[in-house]
């Protein structure tokens, strides 16, 4: 398992990297990364890409879904293998009012990202 984030300054995005199976354990540090940086830029965009990702746990992603900001907009880039655990994340980020959307490419993605709110 792994799960990176990281402050992509020339894309003006959060950038989270997930691969293997992550788990709630794994999701709650790499939160408070993504919190840390809200708090220390302007940027209000992450991009996760899970398609390397093999499986998140669902009572883990609904737990984790609830604690998103709403300032945070997310663009998730999938793979056919991380389609299904990705689609329910969405699903459960649209019932808390999130901002997420679902991509196949990061060019896509990053394109949704720059549009305005």
């Amino acid at each position: 398992m792994s799960l990176t984030v990281e402050l992509d300054s020339g894309a003006r995005v959060i950038r989270a990297v997930a691969t293997g199976t992550v788990r709630l354990s794994d999701m709650i540090p790499a939160l408070a990364q993504v919190l840390d940086h809200l708090a220390q830029s302007e940027v209000r965009e992450l991009l996760v890409d899970a398609r390397e990702l093999q499986h998140a746990p669902v009572f883990d992603l609904v737990q984790i879904m609830r604690e998103i900001p709403h300032s945070l907009r997310i663009a998730a880039i999938i793979s056919d293998q991380s389609q299904t655990d990705i689609l329910f994340a969405k699903s459960e980020g649209e019932k808390r009012n999130l901002s997420f959307e679902v991509f196949r490419d990061e060019p896509s993605a990053l394109d949704w990202l720059r549009l305005p709110a």
